[in-house]
Protein backbone atom coordinates (compact mmCIF):
# COMPACT_ATOMS: atom_id res chain seq x y z
CA UNK A 1 0.00 0.00 0.00
CA UNK A 2 1.29 3.34 -0.99
CA UNK A 3 1.45 5.99 1.96
CA UNK A 4 2.26 9.68 1.28
CA UNK A 5 4.06 11.41 4.41
CA UNK A 6 6.31 14.13 4.92
CA UNK A 7 9.89 14.05 4.60
CA UNK A 8 12.45 13.19 7.55
CA UNK A 9 15.74 13.20 7.81
CA UNK A 10 16.48 9.33 7.52
CA UNK A 11 15.03 9.75 4.01
CA UNK A 12 17.84 11.81 2.27
CA UNK A 13 19.45 8.78 1.03
CA UNK A 14 16.16 7.28 -0.28
CA UNK A 15 15.33 10.15 -2.02
CA UNK A 16 18.38 11.04 -3.52
CA UNK A 17 18.51 7.75 -4.83
CA UNK A 18 15.33 7.79 -6.10
CA UNK A 19 15.88 11.20 -8.01
CA UNK A 20 19.44 10.05 -9.32
CA UNK A 21 17.00 6.77 -10.61
CA UNK A 22 15.20 9.89 -12.64
CA UNK A 23 17.93 10.81 -14.56
CA UNK A 24 16.82 13.14 -17.72
CA UNK A 25 13.18 13.94 -15.51
CA UNK A 26 14.69 15.58 -11.91
CA UNK A 27 17.80 16.86 -11.41
CA UNK A 28 20.06 15.15 -8.66
CA UNK A 29 21.47 17.75 -6.04
CA UNK A 30 23.83 16.96 -3.52
CA UNK A 31 22.63 15.07 0.11
CA UNK A 32 23.11 18.86 1.68
CA UNK A 33 20.38 20.13 -0.30
CA UNK A 34 17.79 17.30 0.44
CA UNK A 35 18.79 17.33 4.38
CA UNK A 36 18.28 20.83 4.02
CA UNK A 37 14.48 19.96 3.03
CA UNK A 38 13.82 17.32 6.02
CA UNK A 39 15.16 19.45 8.81
CA UNK A 40 13.71 22.47 7.92
CA UNK A 41 11.13 22.47 5.00
CA UNK A 42 9.71 19.23 5.78
CA UNK A 43 5.84 20.47 6.03
CA UNK A 44 6.37 20.93 2.20
CA UNK A 45 8.33 17.94 1.43
CA UNK A 46 6.41 14.89 0.90
CA UNK A 47 7.46 11.06 -0.05
CA UNK A 48 5.59 8.64 -1.45
CA UNK A 49 6.44 5.36 0.15
CA UNK A 50 5.20 1.29 -1.20
CA UNK A 51 6.86 -1.50 0.81
CA UNK A 52 9.40 1.19 2.84
CA UNK A 53 10.74 2.41 -0.59
CA UNK A 54 10.61 5.89 -2.32
CA UNK A 55 8.14 5.97 -5.06
CA UNK A 56 7.68 9.43 -5.21
CA UNK A 57 9.01 12.87 -4.37
CA UNK A 58 7.57 16.59 -4.31
CA UNK A 59 9.06 19.45 -2.42
CA UNK A 60 8.13 23.38 -2.36
CA UNK A 61 8.87 26.53 -1.02
CA UNK A 62 6.88 29.79 0.19
CA UNK A 63 8.19 32.62 -1.60
CA UNK A 64 9.95 35.26 1.06
CA UNK A 65 9.12 38.05 -1.21
CA UNK A 66 5.68 37.54 -2.01
CA UNK A 67 4.33 34.96 0.44
CA UNK A 68 1.22 34.32 -1.53
CA UNK A 69 3.28 31.80 -4.07
CA UNK A 70 4.16 28.74 -3.18
CA UNK A 71 6.74 27.14 -5.46
CA UNK A 72 6.85 23.36 -6.35
CA UNK A 73 10.75 22.77 -6.51
CA UNK A 74 10.91 19.37 -7.46
CA UNK A 75 8.39 16.71 -8.18
CA UNK A 76 8.78 12.74 -9.59
CA UNK A 77 7.25 9.75 -9.14
CA UNK A 78 8.45 6.15 -10.58
CA UNK A 79 7.44 4.68 -13.73
CA UNK A 80 5.46 2.41 -12.23
CA UNK A 81 3.41 4.43 -10.21
CA UNK A 82 2.98 7.27 -13.12
CA UNK A 83 -0.39 6.55 -13.94
CA UNK A 84 -1.83 5.46 -10.61
CA UNK A 85 -3.40 7.70 -8.02
CA UNK A 86 0.04 8.62 -6.67
CA UNK A 87 0.67 12.13 -8.53
CA UNK A 88 -2.13 13.03 -7.58
CA UNK A 89 -2.17 12.06 -3.72
CA UNK A 90 1.13 14.12 -4.34
CA UNK A 91 -0.08 16.86 -5.53
CA UNK A 92 -3.40 17.55 -3.23
CA UNK A 93 -0.63 16.96 -0.37
CA UNK A 94 1.27 19.88 -1.59
CA UNK A 95 -1.40 22.26 -2.39
CA UNK A 96 -3.06 21.66 0.98
CA UNK A 97 0.56 22.88 2.96
CA UNK A 98 0.66 25.32 0.62
CA UNK A 99 -2.96 26.46 1.51
CA UNK A 100 -2.37 26.44 5.18
CA UNK A 101 0.59 28.43 4.60
CA UNK A 102 -2.34 31.39 2.91
CA UNK A 103 -0.45 30.78 -0.24
CA UNK A 104 -2.84 31.83 -3.15
CA UNK A 105 -0.72 31.40 -6.45
CA UNK A 106 1.35 28.08 -7.45
CA UNK A 107 4.41 28.45 -9.14
CA UNK A 108 6.49 25.97 -11.26
CA UNK A 109 9.37 26.19 -14.16
CA UNK A 110 9.75 23.45 -16.18
CA UNK A 111 12.27 22.83 -19.37
CA UNK A 112 10.59 23.60 -22.37
CA UNK A 113 8.92 20.37 -24.61
CA UNK A 114 10.39 18.31 -21.52
CA UNK A 115 9.17 15.25 -20.68
CA UNK A 116 8.55 16.21 -17.50
CA UNK A 117 6.89 18.82 -18.82
CA UNK A 118 4.40 17.01 -20.62
CA UNK A 119 3.53 14.18 -17.58
CA UNK A 120 3.12 17.23 -15.35
CA UNK A 121 0.52 19.39 -17.90
CA UNK A 122 -1.32 16.02 -17.98
CA UNK A 123 -1.75 15.85 -14.15
CA UNK A 124 -2.63 19.67 -13.97
CA UNK A 125 -5.46 19.17 -16.52
CA UNK A 126 -6.75 16.45 -15.48
CA UNK A 127 -8.00 18.50 -12.40
CA UNK A 128 -11.53 20.02 -13.70
CA UNK A 129 -11.23 23.18 -11.90
CA UNK A 130 -7.51 24.20 -12.86
CA UNK A 131 -7.97 23.08 -16.77
CA UNK A 132 -5.95 25.40 -19.14
CA UNK A 133 -5.56 27.85 -16.03
CA UNK A 134 -1.56 28.79 -16.48
CA UNK A 135 0.31 31.90 -16.82
CA UNK A 136 3.44 31.19 -18.81
CA UNK A 137 6.54 32.89 -19.24
CA UNK A 138 10.12 32.57 -19.65
CA UNK A 139 12.17 31.99 -16.98
CA UNK A 140 15.64 31.27 -17.45
CA UNK A 141 17.71 29.79 -20.58
CA UNK A 142 21.35 28.63 -20.25
CA UNK A 143 23.52 26.02 -21.23
CA UNK A 144 23.95 22.91 -19.53
CA UNK A 145 27.90 22.55 -18.38
CA UNK A 146 28.11 19.04 -18.69
CA UNK A 147 26.72 18.07 -21.71
CA UNK A 148 26.66 21.82 -23.51
CA UNK A 149 22.81 21.72 -24.40
CA UNK A 150 20.91 24.41 -24.74
CA UNK A 151 17.40 24.72 -22.35
CA UNK A 152 14.58 27.49 -21.63
CA UNK A 153 12.93 26.94 -18.38
CA UNK A 154 9.61 28.10 -18.40
CA UNK A 155 7.42 29.61 -15.30
CA UNK A 156 3.74 28.76 -14.67
CA UNK A 157 1.25 29.78 -12.08
CA UNK A 158 -1.72 28.15 -11.31
CA UNK A 159 -4.41 29.98 -9.04
CA UNK A 160 -4.87 27.70 -5.54
CA UNK A 161 -8.21 28.98 -5.15
CA UNK A 162 -9.48 25.31 -5.67
CA UNK A 163 -12.27 23.71 -3.54
CA UNK A 164 -11.09 20.32 -4.80
CA UNK A 165 -8.05 20.20 -2.36
CA UNK A 166 -9.36 21.11 1.33
CA UNK A 167 -8.05 17.52 2.64
CA UNK A 168 -5.02 16.07 2.19
CA UNK A 169 -4.37 12.11 2.14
Amino acid sequence: MVKIRTMKPEDVEGVHEFIKERKGLLFTHNKYIYRIMAECFCNTCFVAENDDKIIGFMSGLMSQIDPSIFFIWQYGVSESHEKTNVPMRLFINMVSAARKMGCKKLRFTIEEGSERAERFFKLLKSLPLIGNNFTIGKFMEGVYEETEREYVEILYEVPLSISLFSKPS
